[in-house]
């Protein structure tokens, strides 16, 4: 079913014509704790609040349905080589590829990437083939990288998923104005000219990140404990609550750092990750640290949690423990545990993380103690 609007009268549409949610399980929009955070090469897009999506053609908004929708993350396609040359052709289907997809295969050199898809069945490599003949090449989104994820209409005009341009970095789109406003509904820019005008037949939906380890995956990850440490993919529209809880496994630790680290010695393990596609806030919830401290020598021992945007800036959500005077091993150690209501902070746009941090007076030497939950925060996405 189609309904057709003008553009001009687009806006007495409500912005909730958009009823999907990006989920990595496939049939279930709104997958449970641990379920969420399985393994996938492929992105969907399901219907939760309603199975209609407002889509532009350019000239007319269509308020379209839909049922299951995808994207690989990982596809396998099959196209024609010829060794020496960085062109590809008669693939498949290119529209759902993006430059810097990793690319191998026989006939792939090593460390091949997309650098350019002229049309949708040609693409072309950063490095020559090595050979001749139709090959199937296998393309992913690389590790550790961010990209948004987009609903638009294909040439029969029904819905279908496209991935935007792959981030420079952690925090950073290619363009600061790769997205933005087009009657009242955030969209694709087009980047070919300028100034730049934003491309109604790209509707932004959110952004995910890959897993850290293996290309082409949107894997985010649980502990051994069963706490969810990492939350991948976010949701523009029909948001709900997710949490993310760490735990440390250490009994104890020695921390005689005068500059501040995460706890553990710098190595991170109490992180909880997510990504964010836009400046939103988010409602941090709860963050709770269980630890005992013991004194060598010295005065005090800080301990903190804060959030660190993509950008690198640090953002103190709590302090506790400022000063522990003069507390001696002989003394059984002073238990700690804080309990912090909700607390608004503002993340930037990319991959983020709440964590602990620890530091102690100039010549001090700390026993930090307590096996149990760190880092806990609740986020929309």
């Amino acid at each position: 079913m189609t309904l057709e609007i003008p553009d001009a009268q687009f806006k007495s549409i409500p912005h909730s014509v958009c009823g999907g949610r990006l989920t990595s399980v496939q049939g279930n929009p709104v997958p449970s704790r641990l379920v969420a955070y399985a393994s996938s090469t492929k992105l969907y897009w399901l219907p939760y609040k309603g199975n209609r999506v407002g889509l532009s053609d350019g000239s007319v908004w269509r308020i379209k349905k839909f049922n299951e929708l995808s994207i690989k993350l990982t596809d396998t396609q099959a196209g024609d080589l010829i060794s020496g040359s960085t062109t590809v052709s008669n693939v498949n289907d290119t529209s759902q590829l993006i430059v810097g997809m990793e690319v191998t295969g026989t006939g792939i050199a090593a460390n091949s990437v997309i650098s350019s898809i002229p049309d949708d069945h040609t693409l072309i490599l950063n490095n020559a083939a090595t050979a001749t003949g139709r090959r199937d090449l296998t393309v992913s989104v690389p590790v550790d990288s961010n990209v948004d994820v987009y609903a638009g209409l294909d040439y029969a005009y029904n819905p279908k998923l496209f991935f935007g341009t792959l981030w420079t970095n952690d925090y950073q789109r290619v363009n600061t104005s790769d997205i933005g406003w087009y009657n009242g509904v955030l969209v694709s820019a087009d980047t070919s000219g300028s100034p730049y005008v934003y491309n109604p037949l790209r509707r932004y939906l959110g952004t995910i990140r890959t897993n850290p380890t293996t290309a082409g995956y949107t894997q985010s990850t649980y502990d051994t404990a069963g706490n969810v440490m990492r939350r991948n993919i976010w949701n523009l529209y029909n948001q709900e609550w997710y949490s993310l809880l760490t735990y440390n496994t250490a009994a104890n630790w020695s921390c005689s750092a005068t500059s501040v680290r995460e706890y553990r010695a710098g190595t991170g393990q109490v992180r909880a990750e997510f990504v964010f596609g836009t400046n939103w806030p988010i409602p941090i919830n709860a963050v709770n640290a269980q630890y005992a401290t013991a004194a060598t020598t010295g005065m005090y021992c800080i301990l903190t949690t804060s959030m660190v945007t993509g950008s690198g800036a640090s953002l103190t959500l709590c302090q506790q423990n400022k000063q522990c005077h003069d507390v001696t091993p002989s003394i059984p150690p002073i238990y700690y545990y804080s309990d912090y209501s909700a607390n608004p902070a503002y993340p930037s746009p990319g991959y983020n993380y709440v964590s602990q941090f620890e530091v102690v007076g100039p010549g001090d030497t700390f026993t930090v103690y307590g096996t149990g939950y760190y880092s806990r925060i609740t986020i929309l996405c």
